[in-house]
């Protein structure tokens, strides 16, 4: 059974890279759906053994069958990053519903940070699938919902956005409303701290004289890991 999850888990970071990968292409999702997988080089059609998640890589060295370009080790990274994702809910909660949610709220918190990194914006799509993630798990019981830091989250965020409109994007705003309908306010503090703290540390190590003014850096990405480690480690 754990060899299965581990395959599917794969499957479906290789599956979400390529979506990610034609989105980043302007490619339609509908087209996207229809076509087949085939080389970004040589535009070759590839077959199903061309496809195993990690093991088609390994064979081949990461590279295309008919054109022999590199591929590149982003592929093999997503594939094993969901693959051990999956084996991880699997061997702690089994096929669960929590488990279920806890593969949703990863694999949308990836897409989040790979999607700012790569655009500095994000799809309203995604922001729209979290706030939908963070309803469910308070319909279903699985956080509380705290209205003070609710309040407190929205009031906030007002505020920085009126006196601070440079410094974030709407969807960081958005972002941190909706992290706050799951959190206390304890926790909400410890994710504040998390997120500030790291990207600071980022813009440190980017910045050659250390002027953090000059460094340009998105912010959602520091979010999602605050919030992952505040909504499932802490």
């Amino acid at each position: 059974m754990r060899l299965l999850v581990l395959i599917f888990g794969a499957s479906i970071g290789s599956f979400t890279f390529c979506l990610l990968t034609s989105f980043r292409n302007k490619e339609k999702f509908w087209h996207f759906c229809q076509r087949g997988s085939f080389c970004p080089f040589c535009k070759h059609s590839l077959k199903w053994f061309d496809l195993i998640p990690i093991l088609s890589y390994l064979l081949l060295f990461g590279r295309c069958r008919y054109c022999h370009r590199v591929f590149g080790k982003s592929y093999l990274l997503w594939e094993l990053g969901f693959a051990s994702l999956f084996l991880y809910a699997y061997c702690e909660w089994g096929l669960s519903l929590f488990s279920f949610l806890f593969l949703a709220y990863c694999i949308l918190l990836i897409v989040l940070s790979y999607w700012d990194l790569l655009y500095l914006s994000v799809h309203l799509f995604l922001l729209i699938a979290f706030l939908f993630l963070q309803g469910l798990s308070l319909w279903l019981g699985l956080v509380q919902f705290d209205y003070s830091t609710f309040l407190f989250c929205i009031v906030l965020s007002c505020f920085l956005y009126y006196f601070y409109k440079d410094g974030m994007g709407l969807a960081d705003y958005f972002f941190i409303i909706c992290s706050a309908m799951s959190l206390s306010f304890a926790k909400l503090a410890i994710y504040f701290f998390l997120a500030s703290t790291s990207a600071l540390i980022v813009c440190l190590f980017q910045s050659p004289d250390r002027r953090i003014s000059k460094v340009s850096l998105p912010f959602l990405p520091f979010l999602c890991f605050a919030f992952f480690l505040c909504q499932f480690i802490l």
